[in-house]
């Protein structure tokens, strides 16, 4: 039993989602083959990946049928998410993808969606940072509190970070609370373009964009200075939530970035169940799952207190996971 023939068996096993084989995509690692047992890596794409149980039963039932003198395969799973290498050809930062959070309304919860999907991922392991892309309406330090800065460092900007090691960069840090910005499109162009240039970003396997609703010039000035791996879209069931849902997808086609899907906040029975879901299906884009009206995440849209996460198993765990798959699936698109 070679190497070789370990590695022609596990390229039987396809990933769905990618529809290449494992191997092809460099999915196994640190082969070992001793007495009878067989180990590997099997290195995702994603943190929690939804396909993990059923790739490492497919593995395992692949090779004990092909190796009857196998006694024992023994495979470990690690996730590496992949880079967008747009980023790194046009910035000089070391961030693997970005994620935009958009909506066409305002009051659906994005920026809530926002830090809670940036804790569900940091809790799956994934390093994670939020830009607050919001400029008139900065929300993000109050839902993601920091615990040290930020800080200026000559003339760079090293990012907050909070209690649970998630960067966070905002105008909110850089202003008087409360004070408004009456700005023209211009200047509001420049301080993204400070926020994402001058900004110390470490290594992130995502940067999420928080956007401000609608489909003005802060959308526009993203999609020009950042290769966006692809938007997120949040939406309520209300019924005018919807047709502003619509807006917003034509807004990222007009603009060419890669729909990764909707995610449907404050889901409940007051406008039925299924209505975002089957806009999402109208509009040829995934649907990536509801977060329900809650009374915790209401508490965490105040106080900056998501440690409701920690308890039990992890909630809305599938609408992170249908994330991190589809942005698996953008970046592997995007190298060809």
């Amino acid at each position: 039993m070679s190497p070789e023939a370990v590695y022609e068996v596990l390229s039987k096993v396809t990933d769905p989602e990618l529809g290449r084989n494992i191997v092809e995509l460099g999915f196994v690692k640190d082969l070992s083959i001793e007495d009878g047992r067989i180990a590997f890596t099997l290195e995702l794409t994603t943190p929690g990946c939804p396909l993990k149980e059923t790739l490492t039963a497919q593995c395992r039932e692949a090779l004990l049928s092909a190796f009857p003198e196998v006694r024992e395969v023994d495979i470990r799973v690690s996730a590496r998410v992949r880079q967008d290498a747009r980023i790194q050809e046009r910035l000089s930062v070391p961030v693997k993808t970005v994620l935009a959070v958009g909506s066409g309304k305002g009051g659906v919860g994005k920026s809530t969606v926002t830090a809670l999907l940036a804790h569900l991922f940091h809790r799956l392991g994934a390093k994670v940072g939020v830009l607050d892309a919001d400029i008139y309406g900065p929300n993000i330090p109050r839902l993601l509190p920091p615990v040290q800065g930020p800080e200026a460092e000559g003339e760079r900007i090293v990012p907050a970070r909070t209690r649970e090691g998630i960067v966070v960069m905002s105008v909110g840090f850089l202003v008087e609370e409360g004070q408004a910005l009456v700005w023209r499109g211009p200047m509001l162009h420049s301080m993204l373009q400070s926020l994402i240039t001058q900004v110390e970003w470490p290594v992130l396997d995502y940067l999420l964009l928080d956007l401000p609703p609608g489909t003005g010039d802060v959308q526009l000035s993203a999609s020009q200075l950042l290769p966006l791996t692809g938007a997120l879209l949040v939406a309520t069931p209300h019924p005018l939530a919807q047709e502003d849902l619509r807006r917003g997808v034509d807004a990222f086609k007009r603009l060419s970035v890669p729909l990764l899907g909707v995610i449907e906040n404050m889901a409940g029975e007051v406008w039925g169940e299924g209505l975002t879901a089957r806009t999402a299906e109208s509009l040829g884009i995934p649907f990536l799952g509801s977060i329900p009206l809650s009374r915790e995440i209401a508490h965490a849209g105040v106080s900056g207190d998501f440690s409701f996460l920690d308890k039990g198993e992890l909630p809305f765990r599938d609408v992170v996971e249908a994330v991190g798959s589809r942005v698996s699936v953008e970046t592997y698109r995007l190298q060809g």
